[in-house]
This record gives C-alpha cells, structure tokens and sequence, in this order.
C-alpha cells in the first residue's frame, strides 16, 4: 500500500511495528499531511486502493483499525 500512497504529495510515510509479545502481531501507522488529504487520495484512488488491499489479503489473517491521530 505504501507504494500506490508514495504517489501523493500529502503521504509522510509508512511505519510497520511488531509487537514483541506476540508472535504474527503487527501494527501499520501510515502518516498522511492531513486527514483530509488522506481521505480525498482514497477517495481519487478508491479502485486501486481496493485492489491492492485483495492482493495482499493473503498475508492477513485479521485487520482492525484502531483509530485516527493527530
């Protein structure tokens, strides 16, 4: 997913944290310049967006958003 975001001006980056006490367990933080910004690039790319999302399903067994920050 970090690649089709690389392609907005507004996208900071991609952290991928492992939890270190459970094995399998990660934690993706993608850093967008605003919520809006991120918002109208997965609106602009929704097609994409999704189809990279199916790729890559065979590497998650489960995925939960927990949350935006500021």
């Amino acid at each position: 997913m970090a690649r089709l975001f690389a392609q907005d001006a507004s996208y900071r980056g991609t952290r991928l944290v492992k939890d270190v006490e459970r094995e399998r367990v990660y934690l993706t933080l993608d850093f967008w310049e605003t919520r809006e910004a991120y918002a109208e690039f997965k609106n602009e790319n929704a097609a994409e967006y999704e189809r990279v999302d199916r790729e890559c399903e065979g590497m998650t067994e489960r995925e939960v958003k927990i949350g935006e920050y500021s």
